[in-house]
């Protein structure tokens, strides 16, 4: 018995180590996203006061224009094949840019798919929220990529990774929430997204 709790007694303290190192991660990780949300915001604020020239802001549509994708399952997925993007992966694999994929279709479904090209900034247009409606990641690969029905292409002649970054500011979310349909399931209505501004600086 003596051995036991001396044993339990070890592997209990790394236990509450392990406990406290993941509270603190935690806390630095929220502070850090707070952090990156803040200067998010500031940064493309573009208060005409500060910024000389001053910046347009143009519409999505004007900018752009929107590709929506086409349907393929997770079963279509193989070990090598056309690179591809799943809706689902913007939520829980890719940040804010990207230029490799994790999953591929089979090359026989080519003819049945949508591309993004590099530079294009694939959004989500499904969601369980309506802050998750509308996700977005830059494609940076060097080849196009295929795209699930349930994502956009926004092709347009701007800095991906600007854009990308821009559709997570406040101001962006707050515009794109008044596009989204509140269903049980919200979906972006991506005619009205178009008219959602983006400032273009010179």
């Amino acid at each position: 018995m003596d051995v036991q709790e001396g044993i339990v007694r070890l592997l209990d303290s790394f236990v509450e180590l392990e406990a406290e190192l993941e509270a603190e991660l935690e806390a630095e990780l929220e502070a850090r996203r707070i952090q990156y949300s803040y200067f998010t915001d500031a940064l493309f604020a573009f208060d005409d006061e500060v910024v000389t020239p001053a910046v347009d802001w143009v519409t999505m549509g004007d900018l752009g224009r929107f590709i929506r994708g086409r349907r393929f399952n997770k079963r279509d997925f193989v070990e090598s094949g056309i690179p591809a993007i799943h809706y689902g992966e913007i939520y829980t694999h890719y940040g804010t840019s990207a230029d490799t994929v994790i999953s591929h279709v089979s090359a026989e479904l080519a003819s049945k798919l949508r591309f993004a090209e590099p530079g294009d900034v694939v959004l989500t247009d499904v969601g369980e929220t309506v802050d998750d409606v509308g996700k977005a990641v830059a494609w940076l690969g060097k080849e196009p990529v295929a795209i699930h029905d349930h994502c956009y292409a926004f092709r347009h002649s701007l800095n991906p990774r600007f854009v990308a970054h821009y559709m997570r500011t406040t101001k962006y979310r707050r515009d794109k929430a008044k596009h989204v349909a509140r269903t049980k399931v919200k979906t972006l209505l991506i005619d009205r997204l178009s008219q959602v501004e983006i400032p273009v600086p010179p």
